[in-house]
């Protein structure tokens, strides 16, 4: 494997806060997609960035993400103008494939000002794309509400928070520069399976699991012990690092396409 970007080590640093995905865990996404670009995407890129990398951006969350995606009772996404007509304010709000065809359109775009922005969208909207947390099923929205009580100091976490937080981080104690090592490990036929598709194509196929996730937790989870607490979180934790490594590899196809 070529050698890491070692700006990562720098600019990178583990964090457990609920902003986690937010910074580090998308530059860890970017990252990997660093390692799968073609030299003439790679070169395009710099050209926009200032001879920068997509990891550089990364770092630096772009602010005009929705950050939802809104998903029906058959693990559909809604439609912009279904969103756009809701009476509910949460699914007014939850119009993520919006920003990322709007992001598609300006990556192209003669402005290099532009260009930046949307590309630094981009990353935030495929990483957002892949975490259960992103989703809000119009029919099951109690399944964001969902609140794991760690008894043994009073804390209370909801579910959606905790794959913003523990779930990638606690279990090894991995930096970001780690999680690329690890996960930037796929087979060629593994990226193509991976890859395969649109990005709508691919928020089915996550909320069809996803969906299936939450409807494994109960409505509250108490756990007395930290060792239970390590326990159950450890059944998830390969759920939520495979994320990682499957956005990094889809960000990449995806710049591939519009910048080679």
């Amino acid at each position: 494997m070529k050698k890491i970007i070692t700006l990562i080590a720098a600019a990178l640093i583990c964090s457990y806060s609920a902003q986690a995905w937010t910074d580090s865990i998308h530059a860890g996404i970017a990252a990997i997609a660093q390692e799968n670009l073609k030299e003439s995407t790679k070169q395009r890129i710099a050209e926009i960035l200032d001879g920068r990398s997509i990891v550089y951006i990364a770092s630096m969350p772009a602010d005009n993400i929705s950050g939802a995606i809104a998903i029906t009772a058959k693990n559909k996404p809604y439609s912009i103008a279904k969103v756009a007509k809701s009476k509910d304010a949460d699914i007014r709000n939850a119009a993520l494939l919006s920003d990322i065809t709007l992001a598609l359109a300006n990556v192209v775009a003669q402005d290099k000002k532009v260009a930046a922005e949307a590309l630094r969208e981009l990353i935030t909207a495929i990483g957002d794309m892949h975490c259960p947390g992103h989703y809000l099923f119009v029919d099951a929205k109690h399944y964001r509400d969902i609140v794991i009580c760690k008894a043994w100091n009073s804390t209370q976490v909801k579910f959606t928070e905790f794959w913003e937080s523990d779930a990638f981080y606690s279990t090894y104690g991995w930096t970001t520069n780690e999680f690329v090592h690890q996960l930037a490990r796929k087979t060629p036929e593994q990226i193509d399976a991976i890859t395969n598709g649109s990005y709508n194509d691919w928020v089915v196929e996550n909320a069809v699991e996803y969906r299936k996730l939450y409807q494994s937790m109960p409505a509250e989870i108490t756990l007395a012990k930290g060792i239970d607490y390590t326990l159950w979180k450890n059944k998830l934790y390969p759920v939520a690092i495979e994320q990682i490594a499957v956005a990094g590899y889809r960000l990449a196809a995806i710049l591939n396409l519009i910048l080679d």
